[in-house]
């Protein structure tokens, strides 16, 4: 069965009219929130790391931290510069 011109013409005008995209982005921002929500109670923002290093090089640094906590960390050797020295004191 085809649709007739006027169920055609009445989809045509709501796609149209931007009740759509007022939808989609009442939608997406709702999604946002409620994922900002979740975000609040995660473990990355609840631990603690304790660092008391002195011109240490920065891959090491990451490998203290690796240690203390369940963070890994992933890095291109070829970008970062893993040997610059740094201290930390947290």
């Amino acid at each position: 069965m085809k649709k007739s011109y006027c169920e055609i013409s009445i989809l045509q005008r709501i796609w149209e009219s931007g009740f759509v995209k007022v939808t989609r982005m009442a939608l997406f921002f709702i999604m946002f929130c409620i994922s900002q929500g979740f975000a609040k109670n995660s473990y990355a923002q609840a631990v603690k790391v304790s660092l008391n290093i002195e011109n240490q090089p920065i891959q090491k640094i990451l490998e203290v931290i690796e240690e203390q906590t369940e963070f890994r960390f992933m890095y291109d050797a070829t970008v970062v510069d893993v040997h610059q020295r740094k201290s930390i004191r947290c």
